[in-house]
This record gives structure tokens, sequence and C-alpha cells, in this order.
């Protein structure tokens, strides 16, 4: 038995005297690395299997692991879509400048465009570009505003039925 000022080190047994483990350090280990198992916590911690598996079972680890999983992908989501979102208001910038330009040149003629052609290009360009940007392009129409619209006209047939439904006991 290894002994330090008289204090039992880990890995060591002493009769009567119970083996002091960090389970926060422990916990938070198994929490925060899904690829962790816990057979390789007790291993590395020098706990016994038995008192690990009983401990992450009683507080649920693995519930709490799972959750921590699922706000970690949500932050990322989230993330990404605030990337989108700042990559798309760029694109609608320089859509509306490109309109902008073409219009100034077609009205007040500061750059002479090579044809009338050219500056309405100009702005018809721009005007794709920032449908793209939106989502508003023709090829392919915006999830959430087929949604809505959807969402419109059944609450539109409710009204309707209920309209219908009324004027019936009326009659």
């Amino acid at each position: 038995m290894k002994l330090v000022s008289g204090v039992p080190q880990r890995g060591t047994k002493k009769r009567g005297y119970a083996q002091k483990h960090n389970w926060l350090v422990i916990k938070r280990e198994y929490i925060s690395d899904p690829t962790v198992s816990v057979r390789d916590l007790a291993k590395k911690h020098i706990v016994p299997l038995p008192s690990l598996q009983k401990r992450v079972a009683e507080e649920k680890w693995t519930l709490l692991r799972e959750e921590v999983q699922t706000r970690a992908e949500l932050a990322l989501t989230k993330e990404a879509e605030s990337d989108v979102l700042e990559v798309k208001k760029r694109h609608v910038r320089i859509a509306r400048l490109m309109q902008k330009i073409g219009i100034e040149a077609l009205e007040k003629h500061k750059y002479l465009p090579k044809s009338s052609k050219e500056a309405r290009e100009f702005v018809v360009e721009g005007v794709k570009m920032e449908k793209q940007a939106m989502g508003m392009d023709d090829k392919k129409p915006m999830p959430a505003l087929i949604g809505i619209v959807q969402a419109q006209k059944e609450i539109i047939g409710q009204y309707q039925e209920a309209e219908i439904v009324s004027n019936e006991e009326e009659s």
C-alpha cells in the first residue's frame, strides 16, 4: 500500500477507508465527451466500474449528455444561420447597389454605358441577384413563404366553412 504523509493514494485500499473520487470531474468528462465510455472513465479515474455505472444511472448522466450535445448542436446551427443571414444581407446590398448604379446611368447619364442595353442589363442583373439573395427567385419558391401562404389558405377555408354553417343556421 502506498502512503504519502499517512494518506492512502488512489488505487490503494485500506480497510474502513472509503476512497474519494472527484465525481464532478468524472461527470463533466462523461457529459462533455460523447466518445468516452463509462468503462474508459472507470479505468482512467480508478473507480470501480459498478460504482460508476450506478452513479451514471442514478444521476441520469446519459440524459444530461444528450441534452448538452443537443444544445451544442443547436448553438452551432444558430451560428451557421447567422452566417448565412449575413451573407444574404451582403448580397442584397450589392444587388441594390448594382440596381442603383444602373438606374442612375439611365436617368442622369453620369455613367455613359456603351448602350441602353448595357444599363438595362445592370438593373436586371441587380434585381435578379436581389431576388436570389432574398430567396425569391423563380427557380425555387421560398419555403417559409409557401408555409405562410398555405396557413393563410387554411385559415380562410375555416372562416368560409364557419360562415356557411352560420348562414345555414340563420335560414
